[in-house]
């Protein structure tokens, strides 16, 4: 099947014709190919852009090439640029967090159906193996052609089969040089490993489709028995729940039953690792999490849950000068912007500018899936993500709180403030919070 069958193929097998979608454009050749199919098609979509700023110059011609693109296509362009702070560790998991970040909510403010990315399968091939190489058993299926709000129409397509549409169709791009550059693992595979596996073992686009697909059926057949089992080798009641030593066989390596058991948790491997440990450690051993602690004991690992109480959201209106968060103290004022007014330097005083705040604002705990722009960063950011970062103790995070204006992230309580709420030279009005602390 040709590419652009294959893709209109995909559209009428999965979607109806009046619905929008969110392509992710980097200006390369894949995408690039996919946004021109699609237009072709008449696929309704909106392109969604981020400049990392990380190659100077070629990031802004990336930028450009693809506003352009749009511009002369009569496509919506949605465009991020962000910056990476050195304290921001791997560039790729970073990269990665951000542009999910930002096409989410490019697909929630569109109300689009779906985020098109254009992965083909040699890109699949790729991800297989990196899954293999770190030890991923989930991840050995690869990438899927639909995974939640993501779909890849390009999935069951090779490279050589997107160079040859564009070189037919005569498409311009951007080639990013750092491709080429084998410091990165995906790119060493790319460049160095697979073209010699693949001449060696002759492996076409069909084969490593198939094998994904049977691999895909494999975990999703193995997912079921191990959820089986869990149900019947578990004891739970109320919020203990208790994995009996005896009843596991000596097959089952005790690490994947602990991803399937504990998966509503979604830990880290590094956190299944730790608490695979405890098989081996003294009886009383535990770990604390932020929703439940496990214990060693005599017969087993016991897992308690914890009911966790969060404080009552607090409503702050614009006269509101004193109010409590969690048995703390604040006060809140709404000032005049002076000559010698002076931007508090001090996590204790969270000042606003009142003219970007819609009163009331709610003060309540911080939720998984909370998202914030932090102040001096371009783009958003989980604020799970952001107190990892700030070495916060899972254990600490229920308590802490974050300021809500519209449905919007304003700041987190004795951390940040929004970069969209900072004081600025044209403000006129401050809004402070300062926390009250005992002498």
């Amino acid at each position: 099947m040709k590419i652009k069958d294959q893709v209109q193929h995909f559209f009428k097998n999965h979607f109806s014709e009046n619905d929008h979608f969110i392509l992710g454009l980097s200006g390369g050749l894949d995408s690039t190919v996919l946004a021109e199919i699609l237009y072709e098609l008449g696929i309704s979509f909106s392109a969604a852009h981020v400049n990392y700023q990380l190659r100077g110059e070629d990031s802004m011609e990336d930028e450009r090439s693809v506003k352009n693109w749009c511009d002369s296509h009569q496509i919506n362009f949605q465009l991020l640029r962000v910056q990476k702070d050195k304290s921001e560790g791997n560039t790729q998991n970073w990269a990665r967090k951000i542009r999910r970040s930002f096409f989410e909510d490019c697909l929630k403010k569109q109300n689009a159906k779906a985020i098109i990315l254009a992965q083909h399968s040699d890109d699949n091939w790729e991800t297989q193996w990196l899954h293999f190489l770190r030890g991923s058993i989930q991840g050995l299926g690869g990438m899927k052609e639909i995974n939640g709000r993501y779909v890849r129409p390009l999935l069951k397509c090779s490279k050589k089969e997107i160079d040859t549409w564009a070189s037919s169709k005569k498409i311009n791009w951007r080639e990013d040089a750092s491709n080429q550059l084998t410091d990165y693992n995906r790119n060493f595979l790319r460049l160095e490993i697979l073209p010699r596996i693949q001449d060696r073992f002759e492996i076409d686009t069909r084969q490593i489709n198939e094998r994904s697909e049977l691999l895909h059926h494999f975990m999703g057949w193995n997912h079921y028995l191990m959820e089986n089992w869990i149900q019947e080798n578990v004891q739970s009641k109320d919020n203990l729940a208790q994995l009996i030593f005896s009843s596991i066989p000596q097959h089952l390596h005790v690490e994947i039953i602990l991803h399937h058991w504990l998966h509503e948790f979604h830990l880290s491997k590094n956190e299944i690792e730790e608490i695979g440990k405890l098989m081996h450690a003294s009886i009383g051993a535990f770990r604390e999490y932020e929703l439940f602690s496990i214990q060693k004991t005599a017969i087993g690992l016991a897992l308690v849950r914890k009911n966790i109480v969060y404080p009552s959201a607090v409503t702050i209106e614009e006269n509101t000068s004193l109010f409590q968060w969690n048995q703390e103290s604040y006060s809140a004022s709404l000032t005049m912007m002076t000559p010698d007014f002076k931007i508090e330097k001090n996590p204790n005083v969270m000042q606003f500018d009142a003219d970007l705040i819609s009163f009331p604002i709610i003060l309540r705990s911080y939720q998984p899936g909370d998202k914030i722009q932090p102040l001096g960063m371009k783009g958003k950011m989980l604020i799970s993500d952001y107190l990892t970062q700030k070495k916060i103790p899972s254990l600490q995070k229920s308590t802490i709180a974050v300021i809500e204006n519209n449905n919007q992230i304003i700041g987190i309580l004795g951390f940040t403030i929004s970069e969209t709420h900072k004081i600025t030279k044209d403000s006129r009005r401050v809004f402070t919070i300062h926390h009250l602390q005992h002498p």
